[in-house]
């Protein structure tokens, strides 16, 4: 069983996903704003890769070590010119 199916009447696009019972409707004059719904057609999809708290653990952490990074860059700034 397909998990998309699509249908137009040439002035709307109708989106099922047969696996999440989702359906989006659109006018096809709004197609560029919804053109990312469509993405799959070019291999493209989300992925879910853990939980929501494994996902929210991943995005403090990645924060802390930006935090970091910046923290360092502004320290070796300093460094540099004091050297010089």
């Amino acid at each position: 069983m397909p998990r998309y199916v699509i249908t137009s009447d040439f002035r709307h696009i109708r989106l099922l996903d047969l696996h999440e019972q989702n359906r989006v409707e659109f006018p096809l004059t709004d197609f560029g704003t919804n053109a990312d719904r469509l993405a799959f057609l070019a291999g493209y999809g989300v992925r879910s890769f853990g939980t929501d708290a494994q996902e929210a653990a991943s995005i403090k952490a990645a924060r802390i070590m930006a935090g970091l990074y910046e923290l360092l860059a502004r320290h070796l700034r300093r460094a540099r010119h004091t050297l010089v």
